[in-house]
């Protein structure tokens, strides 16, 4: 009775639903009905959607499979969380688990989808742009330099790293206001995913005494000949890295896994290059030559 109120009440001309409530005899179907037969009101456009899965499970309080709306939003800022269920068509399911790099990668689409809106990229998906543009929540969106979130979540670790001297560094050029507005606030959820959501392995400390043990010779060297290197750009920085790992004879990710272990005492990380120059320049340089 409520619903079908609310339909006249509020001039409703689409409602939709969750599957559930299409069974014959369910909820939307009586709605309906008392919607045209007493109200005299035109049952608006229906269509069913489908089911929010938890990690490819329907959920369930009995069960305990769920997460509240609350900790979503807490997680995520408004306008990703929109993008989360505009980015699906209304009869497909959406899964959607918070751990491990769920959330990051979100970012990174959303991130990927902006560029395909402000004419940075193509693809062949000709709802990308509309899609954006819904998930706006303060009208039409402004282009802007945005930072990867991984790489902020980094950051954000690092108690040496001043964060818009580091992102401004990232980016070759000073930040504009609203990408200054946009740095605090993608650092903000980034506390709130390593706090509450991040697993152990998104987050990085730097060690206090390198474990060299492993590391062989060329690949030392190779280190110590691109501490050299660290005052050219970064994408200088990636070539020179390729050039001296083959004068040296080895792979680029034997450079990177020895790398990672002489920082952050594992064989994966951030991106190498932003990484090392968002710390400081001259510990660096004395651990790369093994100082």
């Amino acid at each position: 009775m409520e619903w079908a109120a609310q339909f006249n009440l509020y001039k409703v001309t689409i409602e939709g639903a969750g599957k559930d409530h299409y069974a014959a005899g369910g909820s939307r179907e009586v709605a309906s009905t008392i919607s045209e037969e007493i109200f005299k009101y035109p049952n608006p456009y229906n269509f069913p959607y489908e089911f929010f899965l938890l990690g490819g499970k329907k959920m369930s309080t009995s069960k305990g499979v769920g997460v509240s709306a609350r900790q979503i939003s807490e997680a995520l800022p408004a306008e990703i969380l929109r993008f989360l269920i505009a980015r699906y068509k209304p009869r497909s399911a959406i899964d959607f688990n918070p751990d491990g790099d769920t959330i990051p990668r979100l970012f990174d689409d959303w991130d990927k989808f902006a560029a395909v809106y402000f004419g940075k990229e193509q693809v062949r998906d000709p709802d990308v742009p509309r899609i954006f543009a819904l998930s706006q929540i303060a009208g039409k969106p402004k282009e802007h330099f945005s930072v990867p979130f991984s790489f902020i979540a980094f950051l954000v670790q690092v108690p040496s790293v001043d964060l818009l001297e580091a992102v401004e560094k990232y980016k070759g050029s000073a930040l504009n206001d609203e990408e200054k507005k946009e740095l605090e606030h993608r650092a903000d959820y980034a506390k709130i995913w390593l706090e509450k959501i991040a697993g152990e392995e998104a987050k990085i400390r730097i060690v206090d005494k390198p474990d060299w043990e492993g590391i062989n010779e060329k690949t030392k060297k190779a280190l110590a000949e691109f501490a050299e290197c660290l005052t050219l750009s970064e994408v200088a920085q990636g070539e020179k890295i390729r050039l001296i790992c083959t004068e040296n004879g080895i792979t680029i990710q034997d450079f990177f896994k020895a790398a990672y272990l002489i920082f952050i005492g594992r064989e994966k990380g951030p991106k190498l290059v932003p990484f090392l120059n968002a710390l400081d320049k001259k510990m660096v340089e004395k651990r790369l030559k093994g100082e």
